[in-house]
């Protein structure tokens, strides 16, 4: 129950983190939320233990009444520990007393120590890099907008200069913001479409195009026009880096090396598991290693194109070619 409990809470929270062009604004607010509802949780200790209680009760009850006679012993209290007597040494005092109540122990030993575990791996992973999220998600094209209608908060782009420190703060500001008032252009730059353009300029017609009609996510064919690695591929194929915004280029290939910007969450341990438990002792190590790339990285299998992967095979030895060829 105490599980069933965290869980509740923490999966919308790590179903949101793993989503593509993750918004960090959203995503420490949803964080916040959990751990104030880790905290409640801890304190109701007590209705936890009634609820899985009346689970067990519930339960003991079906088997008890169940046509077939199971036998399965279900116990409904925890287990008492013989107590331990904890010897005193010549001289000392002290005299440590040892928790009798097994439900106190329980609360103590396992269900504090538990969301106490939690809640300090939320805390040193997330809430205590607020700042550092805050002023990432000003540099993703998403925010350009207020950011060219509001400009950049005063107390902004603090934590990166303490991170980078021969940036100038002030220079990176102004660096930004002109960067963002010019990037509903300069990110569909192309010479058809500039002739096209040419008499109809409109800043917010531009703002729409970029934001509906660009893929959530670069791929081969085309960009999103609304990640970093998008900003960082228009300030070097256009070779704005060089004087115009040589700082914000700084920052931009400092965040691209930072593992929130690059690395997926967590999801690897279990489709490794799952393909080792089923196909080691049929596959070798390379193909193993190509099947959990396969598996993890969907997103870049899926741009594959199928009648390649035949042609490649078919071209590996005659009885496959013959096997796929029509």
């Amino acid at each position: 129950m105490m599980f069933l409990q965290i869980f509740k809470i923490t999966t919308p929270l790590s179903d949101y983190l793993q989503t593509q062009n993750l918004d960090f604004v959203q995503a420490y607010n949803q964080i916040s939320c959990t751990y104030t509802s880790l905290i409640e949780v801890k304190a109701n200790f007590d209705d936890i233990m009634k609820a899985a209680k009346c689970f067990v009760n519930y339960f003991k009850s079906k088997i008890e009444n169940h046509e077939d006679q199971i036998e399965i012993e279900i116990e409904e209290e925890l287990p008492i520990r013989r107590k331990k007597t904890i010897k005193r040494m010549s001289g000392e005092l002290a005299l440590d007393e040892y928790i009798i109540d097994e439900i106190d122990r329980f609360r103590v030993t396992k269900f504090n120590y538990t969301l106490d575990t939690i809640l300090k791996s939320v805390e040193t992973r997330f809430l205590l890099h607020k700042e550092l999220y805050l002023e990432l998600e000003c540099f993703y094209p998403r925010r350009f907008k207020d950011i060219r209608e509001n400009g950049v908060p005063s107390n902004a782009l603090k934590k990166i200069c303490q991170l980078l420190p021969d940036i100038d703060r002030d220079k990176l500001k102004d660096e930004l913001v002109s960067f963002a008032t010019s990037w509903p252009l300069i990110s569909k730059a192309d010479l058809h479409n500039a002739y096209d353009n040419l008499d109809e300029i409109n800043i917010e017609d531009e703002w729409t195009d970029v934001y509906f009609d660009k893929p959530q996510k670069c791929n081969k064919d085309e960009t999103c026009n609304i990640c970093l690695k998008c900003s960082l591929r228009i300030l070097t194929e256009f070779n704005m880096y060089s004087i115009q915004y040589k700082e914000l280029y700084i920052v931009y290939k400092y965040l691209l090396t930072l593992p929130l910007t690059q690395v997926t969450c967590e999801r690897s341990f279990s489709k490794l598991k799952l393909l080792k438990t089923r196909l080691r002792s049929t596959t070798a190590q390379e193909n193993l290693e190509c099947l959990f790339l396969m598996q993890c990285e969907r997103d870049i299998l899926n741009q594959v194109d199928g009648n390649h992967i035949i042609d490649k095979m078919c071209s590996s030895s005659q009885e496959m070619n013959r096997l796929l060829s029509l």
